[in-house]
This record gives C-alpha cells, structure tokens and sequence, in this order.
C-alpha cells in the first residue's frame, strides 16, 4: 500500500470525522490518538456514548470531541437528529469508524452527509459466543451493510479472516497492525530502578508484568494461576498487574490472589498514566487473553521498552511478538507457566538480548510514523 506524510495529508485539506463507540482506554482509543497526534488539523472525534479519559487527551491535540451519550431512551429519535445535524455541519471528506457501533453510526453518517466511509475492525471473534447478546447483534449487522464501506480495515489477519467467514465483503479489506510511540517506549534504566525501589523490590526479583483492563476476555485469573505454578520453582517471582479495576477494591480479583497464595507477590496499580516508565520495570510482559485479541498495543509498547513478552495465541499476537517472545495456546496455565520459567531459566543477560531485539522488531516494523502513513493514504484515496 502506497503511504502518504502528514504534510501530504494537511496540503489536501482533508477533513477528516471519526466515529468511535467511545472514548476509555482501550487499544482502539489509543491507536485513534496516536493516528490524530501526527496530523491533528481539519479531524474531529466523535463519540456515541460519554467522552471518557481519552477525550482529554485528544483535546489537548486541539482536536473537537463530541460526546453524543446514545443509548436505548424515549430520547434516543431526538439524539440521532441532533447527531444528523452535526455531521452536516462538520461536512467531512471522509468518515472513519471505530469498533461495531462506531463502523454502523459511519455508514449512517456516510449517507447523511454523501461522503465516503472507512470502518475499523479491532476486535477477533473466536466464539461468537463469548460476546453479550447485543453486541453479536451489532457485529452481524456490520457482516449485512459491509457492503457500504469503501474499505474495511483491521488490525489483524486473524480477524480479517474471522470477519469474512461471518459475512463482512473480502473485496474491500485491509490488514494495517497497530503502530507503537518507539521514541516514547524506551528501556530506561533509571525508571526501572525507581518503579522497583517503589515496589520495595529486591534486587534479584523477576517482575512480570500484565497490563489489561479487569475483563474475562482477559484471564485475570489464568495469569494468576500461571504465577501460583511458577513461585513453587521461582521463588525470585513478583507480578505488576496495571489496569482499569485492576484494583485492591476488586474483591473478586483480592480474593482469587489470596486463595492463590499470592498475597505479597501480587502488586495491584489499577488505570495508570505512567505505563512507559512502569513497563520499563519489568523483566517479562504476559498477555494472557482467551478471546476478542486483535493486536495487543501492550505488547509493541514493551518490546519498544526493550521488554520480551509471553502471549497467548489470540488475533495477531503470535505475528506480533515473531521469534523474539514466546506464544503458548490461550488458557493454557501450565503452558503459560512453562514459558515464564525458560525465560526467567535464560538469566538476566540472555533476557536483556531478548529484549533488544524485541525493541529493534517494534521499532522496524511497527514504528507509529510508518505504521500512520498508510492510514493517511487509505483516507486520502477515498476522496481521489
């Protein structure tokens, strides 16, 4: 695919209206920033639901959020009225929509204001089954008008693949992986020295980290269980588990850790802005999803810091992590365990030249500036 520079993109004056289902801190949220901190002029966010932490940090790009705050309400007419009105009044170029309800609400905006529409696909679907009764709704609704869209992009080819298999039109796809801040995720030796000593960790502990919002998709529990294995034969293991309800106030996860033995071992830091410098503590990064992985952003930001990861076979990870991580079957304990053993087994200087070449794949193939430019050029070829 042919790419196009930020400049490219601000020379043709695109304007530019994406639609995302909404703003938290999810990987599609984050990859939205990224993609709007590059070439931030004539772009405006939409959300369907409330605005979320991630709209702060899209406004202070100088970028318009609108937070609709749709849901099922005798109000809702009104709202998609009030939501026809402003996409005439934005009059974009291009719409761009992110997850299900943010791809169906572009293909609406699309018709309002006669203008092209791109969808994104971040999400792989194993078992439809896994997924709330509403949202299969919504993903076969999307397989019904895909159709309608100019191109449909995802960000995995398991989930290209998925999608096609439910219907969505092959013709009109495209597989773009997520592109990581490389200058920003960096090894840091300092910071991994402060977040420890913050840890009241000794100097010889494996820290494995985990970083994922408090979800079944993402086996909170497998981890842990996997940690339980591993402390019988690495007494040096200590695990850094960051994320949305990732908290002492989760009981159920307080409770599951306790029942584990896991009590010490276990530090709970919940939804954190730091995570550049808190990845750049660990020694080895898991992500231990059983479904609904596309191409984890957590895992391309610790190979950036230098950081080798253990995943779970799920959406793109495999293809993610290549040959410089380690990849064993989703909810799969033992497995999981068993690779955490070989690498803490491999000592600290052979983890370290994992870790570099972990970065330089991050860097060579998933760098945000090459990754970025083929989204430029998809959008700007919708309107050529």
């Amino acid at each position: 695919m042919v790419t196009c520079t930020v400049n490219e993109l601000n020379k043709r004056r695109l304007s530019i209206c994406h639609i995302i289902s909404g703003l938290g801190t999810g990987g599609a949220e984050r990859m939205l920033e990224r993609l709007l901190s590059l070439a931030p002029e004539n772009q405006v966010v939409i959300s369907l639901s409330v605005a979320g932490p991630q709209a702060e940090a899209i406004k202070r790009l100088g970028v318009s959020v609108y937070a609709l705050g749709l849901k099922l309400s005798p109000d809702l007419p009104l709202r998609l009225l009030a939501f026809a009105r402003l996409l005439r009044q934005i009059k974009p170029d291009v719409v761009v929509g992110w997850m299900y309800h943010g791809n169906l609400a572009a293909s609406f905006g699309g018709v309002v204001c006669n203008a092209p529409v791109v969808w994104n696909v971040r999400h792989s679907v194993h078992d439809l089954s896994h997924e709330k009764f509403g949202l299969r709704a919504v993903i076969h609704a999307g397989s019904w008008i895909s159709f309608h869209p100019r191109e449909i992009v995802y960000n995995s080819e398991v989930a290209a693949e998925q999608h096609q298999r439910l219907g969505y039109k092959a013709d009109r796809s495209s597989v773009l992986p997520n592109g990581f801040e490389t200058q920003q995720y960096v090894p840091d030796p300092v910071a991994r020295a402060e977040v420890r000593a913050e840890l009241e960790l000794t100097s010889d502990a494996f820290l494995v980290g985990h970083v994922a919002r408090y979800h079944p998709m993402k086996d909170h529990k497998g981890f842990l269980n996997a940690a339980a294995r591993l402390v019988k034969t690495v007494s040096a293991a200590q695990f850094l588990m960051i994320g949305f309800g990732v908290t002492e106030e989760n009981t159920e996860l307080v409770d599951e850790i306790e029942r584990l033995g896991l009590s010490g071992r276990v530090h709970l830091l919940g939804e954190r802005q730091d995570i550049p410098r808190l990845m750049a503590a660990f020694d080895v990064q898991v992500s231990s999803s059983v479904w609904g992985e596309g191409f984890p952003n957590v895992v391309g930001e610790a190979m950036a810091c230098g950081v080798p990861a253990v995943v779970t076979d799920i959406g793109d990870s495999s293809r993610l992590v290549g040959n410089v991580g380690r990849v064993v079957p989703p909810g799969d304990t033992a497995a999981l365990c068993d690779a955490l053993e070989g690498l803490y087994a491999m000592g600290a200087e052979a983890r370290a030249q994992l870790g570099v070449a972990a970065r330089k794949r991050a860097v060579d193939e998933f760098d945000l500036l090459k990754i970025s430019g083929k989204y430029y050029a998809l959008w700007a070829a919708c309107v050529t």
